[in-house]
């Protein structure tokens, strides 16, 4: 894979993460969804350091110190690793204006990682079933990883553009 592509594809995921994060605030005021908190992302990661993978209930665990930043951290190292697994997995030309429903698809696609690796791991179980029902969370992933989608694809699309 060339270096520009790889970058693209990293500029994608940050493009998806942050239009996720508008939408997931503008969604929030409008009691759509529940913003999530990259505190307990954070939080999750930073147990990594201690051993600790999964949490009967990661709200109840000790907070750690800088969980907020770290979690804000992960947050977009993931947007921009799946960014870049977007841009290797695609066969379509990244530059086609088709990514439009292939972003949301991917996007709708990346809600496996949240629902069987984070979700579980929280102590929320599949799906998220088991957390919080306010949290709104199976309905929250999906809005959030739809906007994500729409995100990577709104940066192809744009790079297509200016590429005429």
């Amino acid at each position: 894979m060339s270096y520009i592509l790889t970058l693209n594809g990293a500029l994608a995921g940050i493009s998806g993460t942050l239009l996720m994060d508008i939408a997931s605030v503008l969604g929030g005021k409008l009691g759509v969804v529940v913003k999530p908190s990259t505190r307990f992302i954070g939080r999750w990661i930073a147990y990594f350091f201690f051993g600790k993978f999964k949490h009967n209930d990661i709200r109840r665990s000790e907070a750690k110190p800088y969980e907020c930043q770290l979690g804000v951290i992960t947050h977009y190292l993931i947007g921009v690793a799946l960014g870049v697994i977007f841009i290797t997995l695609i066969p379509l030309d990244p530059f086609s204006t088709k990514n439009l429903a292939v972003g949301l698809i991917y996007g709708l696609l990346t809600c496996v990682l949240a629902w069987f690796l984070m979700m579980p791991s929280f102590g929320f179980g599949w799906f998220g079933l088991k957390g919080p029902k306010e949290a709104k969370i199976m309905r929250t992933s999906i809005y959030n990883h739809l906007f994500f989608g729409l995100g990577i694809a709104v940066w192809f699309n744009i790079l297509a553009f200016i590429r005429l």
